[in-house]
């Protein structure tokens, strides 16, 4: 169900007439279900084996922007593939004030073997030691969180698809609540069965997808690269 289709649906049982208004419901709507499924099973909100390939030297890089899905909730995993490797070598996280950290950050020359050292600045940034070259590719696993929604920047609801309707119910239920219309409490109801029934249809796709996939990963390339 895409953005427009979520609004008509709130639309045609509330009145309500303003977009604006509609998606300021969806929007709280979509963290209040986003909350719940992160409490119920935080594999639906995984993204797996999402690379990002380096067009320049790198040594600090916003995973926070360049991520695929929403927004960085938690890193579960994070590895390097040199120019010559052939698969991916997990990180060796320290903290950046470490000597040998230190040693490594200060090196003229891009990272050659592994293990490749990073520290974490500011929740959703990194910072390799010693830098990355063009080339190199960083692959990430975590945990995602929905971005607002907006009509004008094309964003659309990020979550599964089962879990849009939990998202229209529970929108519809605050439009009404606001008013204080009884049909409030008929769909928050509505939205608490529908999400929890959203749940259980992709944990049996998660059964049915192991033990060759990981639940619900997205693997997408993207190109992106920042200088020292």
């Amino acid at each position: 169900m895409n953005l427009e289709a979520m609004i008509r649906a709130v639309q045609s049982d509330t009145q309500v007439a303003s977009p604006t208004t509609i998606i300021s419901a969806l929007d709280e709507a979509q963290e209040w279900c986003a909350n719940r499924i992160l409490v119920m099973d935080e594999n639906i909100l995984k993204v797996s084996n999402d690379q990002m390939t380096m067009t320049g030297d790198t040594r600090t890089y916003d995973l926070g922007a360049n991520i695929s899905t929403g927004t960085l909730y938690q890193l579960k995993w994070l590895g390097v593939q040199l120019s010559t490797d052939t698969k991916f070598h997990q990180v060796e996280w320290m903290d950046s004030s470490e000597n040998y950290f230190v040693q490594l950050d200060q090196a003229t020359t891009a990272a050659s073997a592994h293990p490749v050292l990073v520290a974490s600045e500011n929740f959703d940034q990194v910072r390799f030691a010693p830098f990355l070259a063009s080339g190199d590719i960083i692959r990430a696993d975590y945990i995602y969180k929905p971005k607002p929604l907006s009509l004008e920047d094309n964003v659309e609801c990020d979550l599964p698809d089962p879990f849009h309707w939990p998202v229209v119910n529970k929108a519809r239920s605050e439009l009404f609540d606001a008013i204080d219309d009884t049909r409030a409490q008929t769909y928050m109801r509505r939205a608490i069965d529908t999400i929890y029934g959203a749940s259980n249809v992709l944990q049996q796709r998660q059964l049915q997808q192991r033990p060759t996939t990981a639940p619900f990963g997205v693997s997408r390339r993207k190109w992106y690269g920042t200088t020292q």
